[in-house]
């Protein structure tokens, strides 16, 4: 009757570890996936949350190997696997708390960034060397439906030049030239 128990814990334990593995390599395409089809708007972001897709795709990697770990101890019930794993899990659950005190306490301070962030490359939008942000701006409002980092006026403090308007073309609600 033991023998049946611990056998049953051991495949459950096999099949969480399954799971969060599993977990993992989906962090793992999310962050790839991030990175590829969202790149313009990360370049409202900032230079210190650029990388974000990349801590995404490391995070992935972390979660599949220690997982795996798990699996492996389970399956083979390898004392020292399951405890390394389980050290490993403590160790993260500490950092878990860490990073989500943190974030609740940024989460002001990162809104504030983005809009900082966004009026700067108002700013710089059709500038020669700013391309990126132009483009960035373009596809944002084009895709939202919005104008500027608040409302349309707020495109009277920039520099740029537009045809017969104080927005660009992209503010617009249809495709005109000059709107």
């Amino acid at each position: 009757m033991k023998d049946r128990r611990l056998k049953c814990i051991k495949y459950i334990l096999f099949l969480f570890n399954l799971i969060i593995t599993i977990s993992g390599l989906v962090l793992v395409v999310a962050g790839i996936v991030i990175q590829a089809a969202y790149q313009q708007y990360l370049d409202f972001l900032g230079d210190q949350f650029f990388s974000t897709p990349s801590y995404i795709i490391i995070l992935g990697c972390f979660i599949f190997a220690i997982a795996f770990l798990g699996c492996c101890g389970a399956i083979k019930e390898n004392h020292c696997m399951t405890l390394t794993f389980s050290c490993l899990l403590a160790i993260i659950f500490i950092l878990e708390i860490g990073a989500a005190v943190a974030a609740y306490h940024s989460k002001k301070q990162l809104g504030f960034l983005i809009k900082e962030n966004m009026e700067t490359s108002m700013k710089n939008f059709n500038q020669p060397g700013f391309q990126e942000a132009s483009d960035a701006w373009n596809m944002v409002q084009q895709k939202l439906s919005c104008c500027g980092a608040e409302s349309y006026q707020d495109w009277v403090n920039t520099t740029s030049s537009f045809s017969s308007s104080s927005v660009p073309d992209s503010c617009c609600v249809y495709d005109v030239v000059g709107c």
